[in-house]
């Protein structure tokens, strides 16, 4: 009876006397009719009836569990793609450069790849073959991925390799942010994650990717100087900051 109510002119609420008939099976789906009876203290009766449809709710599970974080990515990229000209290539331990590459990579409609430091794994080697890309886009600088797979890259057929990185994290992202807003569309909405808080930054991704919001990286309590010197002129509509004050402080939306 939740948002069910009756009220008479002499009696006032009569909520409390309402009497329900009828009975829903939501195990099972199909229409059931309830009827809402009530009787004031004269004796007249009021009763009104509603449909209650139930519906089927399927839900799909599909488990996605590799032996490791190079080959959960890579049967992520399986999971979606037969095909790809383009791949991302993020080194699997430096998880804020991939995450802030996320938007990229879903405008792209290119798999997000893990490498190591120094070189591919067999099985991101193997995924680059399969898709037949021809491109790849290396997300951070060449103390996150060296030029070493850069040449392993070559040799698997990929011809055109660009590599969008910073000094830090937070460089990194402010450069993914303006290749973003010069190739691919105007950034004028962003995300603002801690550069440490990986875990929020996660949360956030994939609506980034989706809404076309570029994600920048800050420190608790203060914006790069270079990050913010950008943004300055960036004609930014909307910025969402993503944790509580103790992760972003106020600083940084006051600025």
């Amino acid at each position: 009876k939740t948002g069910v109510t009756a009220t008479d002119l002499e009696d006032g609420n009569i909520t409390s006397k309402i009497i329900v008939s009828g009975t829903v099976d939501t195990k099972k789906v199909g229409k059931y009719t309830l009827t809402y009876t009530v009787t004031d203290s004269d004796g007249n009766k009021v009763s009104v009836s509603r449909i209650i449809n139930v519906i089927a709710r399927n839900v799909q599970v599909n488990a996605l569990i590799g032996s490791d974080r190079y080959d959960t990515a890579v049967k992520l990229s399986k999971s979606q793609f037969t095909t790809a000209n383009t791949v991302m290539i993020a080194n699997g331990g430096a998880l804020a450069d991939g995450l802030a590459a996320t938007p990229l990579a879903s405008y792209k409609n290119a798999p997000l790849l893990l490498t190591e430091a120094n070189t591919l794994p067999e099985e991101t080697k193997g995924e680059i073959k399969r898709l037949s890309a021809k491109n790849a886009i290396i997300i951070g600088g060449t103390t996150v991925v060296n030029d070493s797979v850069i040449k392993e890259l070559k040799a698997l057929g990929v011809t055109n390799i660009e590599r969008i990185g910073g000094s830090d994290r937070y460089d990194t992202s402010l450069e993914i942010a303006k290749y973003i807003d010069k190739n691919c569309y105007v950034v004028n909405n962003v995300v603002i994650s801690n550069g440490l808080g990986q875990a929020d930054a996660l949360s956030i991704a994939s609506v980034a990717g989706r809404d076309k919001m570029a994600i920048i990286l800050v420190e608790r309590d203060v914006v790069p100087t270079k990050v913010y010197n950008w943004l300055q002129f960036q004609s930014l509509e909307n910025a969402y900051i993503i944790g509580g004050t103790t992760v972003i402080s106020d600083n940084v939306l006051n600025k």
